[in-house]
C-alpha cells in the first residue's frame, strides 16, 4: 500500500473513500494497482496513458519496466511504431479471425496485403 501511495502521489488520500477521488486520482490508483505485480505474461490493450504529463512520464517508465521483466507480451495496438519497438511477432486480426503470426519485420507486407 505504501508503494502504491508513493507511486501515485495519493499518500494520505488512500484512507479516503474512492467516491471522493477525482477521475484523475481514480485513474492513477487503477494504473498503480494494475501494475503493482510483476507478471510472466503481460496482456495490454493499447498503451496506457493516464494522468497529467508528469504522471504519464512515470507511468511510461513503469510500463517499460514491466515489459522488460515479462517473459511474454501480448499487445493489441494500432500504434505501428509501438508494435515494431516491443514485438517480435505480429498478426493482423480481421473479423475475429487470427491468422498465423509472422516476424514483425514483415509487418508492412502484412498490412499491404490486407
Amino acid at each position: 500500500m505504501d508503494q502504491i501511495g508513493a507511486f501515485t502521489g495519493l499518500g494520505p488520500f488512500l484512507a479516503m473513500p474512492l467516491k471522493t477521488y477525482s477521475a484523475g486520482m481514480q485513474a492513477r490508483l487503477a494504473f498503480a494497482v494494475a501494475t503493482a505485480v510483476d507478471a510472466d505474461v503481460l496482456l495490454m490493450d493499447e498503451w496506457i496513458a493516464v494522468g497529467d504529463a508528469q504522471f504519464q512520464k512515470i507511468a511510461h517508465a513503469r510500463l517499460l519496466s514491466l515489459v522488460e521483466r515479462a517473459g511474454i507480451l501480448v499487445l493489441a495496438s494500432h500504434d505501428l511504431d509501438l508494435i515494431r519497438l516491443y514485438c517480435n511477432k505480429v498478426m493482423r486480426m480481421d473479423a475475429g479471425v487470427a491468422p498465423p503470426m509472422v516476424d514483425v519485420k514483415k509487418l508492412d507486407q502484412l498490412l499491404a496485403a490486407a
